[in-house]
């Protein structure tokens, strides 16, 4: 029982993983555009300031050295922890845009399989409700069957 729980959750954790990973950016190698696109409280100077540091000093060694680079202390230190690693994640905005891209298209086949159920399963529905259709009444004929039929009145009255 404790293996089957074990292999559960060891296989549930490595088809989570790429999701998870998926917006982490890797800040020893990303652009000042990955930074600010991806990382929050971080926008164009504060990024340029993260990839200048970089340059100065070298590869972050620590994920809470970002904290040396100016303009950011504990507050966004804490806001972005989680979404910061430092060999691995996000180093380019074209790397996210192919990452949404992918899941975009997952969820337009996921949501497209439903509609395609949903309007089979309606259209069987109202088929069935959908009693058999009369045929139409002859209407235009009748019109003409009284025109036609004129009383005998009306014939004496005009002779």
């Amino acid at each position: 029982m404790k293996n089957l729980l074990k292999a559960l959750l060891l296989s549930f954790s490595l088809l989570m993983t790429p999701a998870l990973l998926a917006d982490v950016v890797n800040i020893n190698k990303a652009t000042a555009a990955a930074l600010q696109e991806n990382l929050p409280g971080i926008g164009e100077k504060k990024a340029q300031a993260i990839v200048e540091y970089r340059k100065a000093f070298g590869a972050f060694k620590t994920l809470d050295e970002i904290m040396e680079v100016k303009g950011i202390g504990e507050g966004i230190f804490k806001k972005i922890k989680a979404d910061i690693a430092l060999d691995k994640g996000i180093t380019d905005l074209v790397e996210k845009q192919l990452v949404k891209k992918k899941s975009v298209k997952q969820e337009t086949a996921k949501k497209s399989k439903v509609v395609q159920s949903d309007s089979k399963a309606k259209s069987a529905k109202k088929s069935a409700k959908k009693p058999a259709k009369k045929p139409a009444k002859k209407s235009a004929k009748k019109s003409s069957d009284k025109q036609d039929k004129v009383k005998p009145e009306d014939k004496a009255g005009k002779s």
